[in-house]
């Protein structure tokens, strides 16, 4: 009996199953950059272009996790739950919005965004870049709103969801390749 309290009724076990299972999606997924990029231009490229996508993606879950989380813990013990919802749903829509702005920028304006950042890169690589940042930009969207919304379900006692999670970007990914 205790040992069943001390895994959560298996799910620890189902959680760690899903995180197994990401594990070779993500195999997956670098096989077919390597089979498909090789090393050169493209694989630079899209190395290049993964990073802002990453980047905004990593740091705005980080910053939410450590600035908003906390945030939402405090006001939960002084606030009815209909005001609770409501401060929630604005800090979401706080962090939500500049994601969505920068990555759509990204998707209209990437062009302005290799050629600063990238103004050493050779043209072909460049060429490359232009054309990946337009295609992972969009789905990247949905890659920053899952750590967003991982780290709320998890607030609220959600787990499976958020640890397929990783699973579902995966997935993404490689239909986006």
């Amino acid at each position: 009996m205790r040992l069943k309290k001390f895994l959560f009724e298996g799910d620890i076990l189902r959680l760690m199953g899903l995180t197994f299972m990401t594990k070779p999606v993500g195999l997956v997924t670098q096989m077919l950059i390597a089979g498909y990029f090789g090393a050169g231009h493209q694989m630079d490229a899209y190395a290049f272009a993964m990073f802002p996508i990453m980047f905004f993606s990593q740091t705005t879950q980080r910053v939410f996790s450590a600035v908003a989380i906390p945030q939402i813990i405090k006001v939960r013990q002084d606030l009815p739950p209909k005001e609770v919802a409501a401060y929630r749903n604005a800090i979401i829509f706080f962090f939500y919005l500049p994601v969505i702005a920068l990555l759509v920028g990204l998707f209209f304006q990437g062009n302005l965004f290799v050629d600063l950042v990238g103004r050493k890169l050779p043209p072909e690589t460049k060429d490359w870049a232009y054309q990946i940042l337009k295609i992972l930009a969009l789905p990247g969207i949905l890659a920053c709103l899952m750590g967003l919304n991982s780290a709320l379900l998890n607030l609220n006692k959600r787990f499976r969801l958020p640890a397929a999670m990783p699973l579902f970007n995966g997935l993404v990914m490689l239909v986006t390749l």
